[in-house]
């Protein structure tokens, strides 16, 4: 399921596009990432699908 997750400090994760609003994150005000992760790792936040898995291209 995509969901969006800042990649800064706080980690934030939503189900919508948005930005972090975490006052205390090195990213506040910055978009969130799009993250396709099913384990809640976010490992490939911010990566396009091609790049997670290159044999779909």
């Amino acid at each position: 399921m995509e969901h969006y997750v800042c990649t800064g400090s706080c980690g934030e994760e939503s189900r919508n596009p948005g930005i972090c609003g975490a006052d205390f994150c090195s990213k506040k005000g910055k978009s969130l990432e799009p993250c396709s992760c099913e384990d809640g790792m976010h490992e490939n936040a911010g990566k396009k699908i091609e790049e997670e898995n290159p044999d779909l291209i």
